[in-house]
């Protein structure tokens, strides 16, 4: 199981009904969100601006990061570059949601091709 069934599973284990309610939680809005913003100091680590409403993007889901005992598996994107790393263009212009593997390859691929 990996992806987004798995960081399913895990938050019913830990309580949350689903991921909507997890990220409305005080867990994620007051301790965990704002520490990974304050890591990254606001900036998208994609198109490097500093952003005016950063968005975490989980690189993984781990007990350990879901919990906000590790930081590491999470970044901040600013939204344009979070849309177009969760989402993709289907035919007729339909966004359809990118598996966690094809977004975390699309900010992989993006991040090289910054670095080249």
């Amino acid at each position: 199981m990996c992806g987004y069934k798995y960081r399913d599973t895990l938050l019913r284990e830990m309580g949350f009904q689903n991921y909507k309610y997890y990220l409305s939680s005080e867990l994620w809005r007051e301790d965990i969100r704002p520490r990974v913003v304050d890591k990254y100091n606001e900036e998208c680590m994609l198109c490097e601006e500093k952003c005016d409403s950063p968005e975490v993007h989980h690189l993984e889901y781990s007990k350990h990061n879901l919990l906000g005992e590790s930081l590491d598996g999470m970044i901040v994107l600013c939204r344009t570059c979070h849309k177009r790393a969760e989402f993709t263009r289907a035919e007729g212009g339909k966004k359809e949601k990118r598996s966690l593997t094809e977004a975390n390859n699309y900010i992989t691929d993006m991040i090289i091709e910054k670095m080249a």
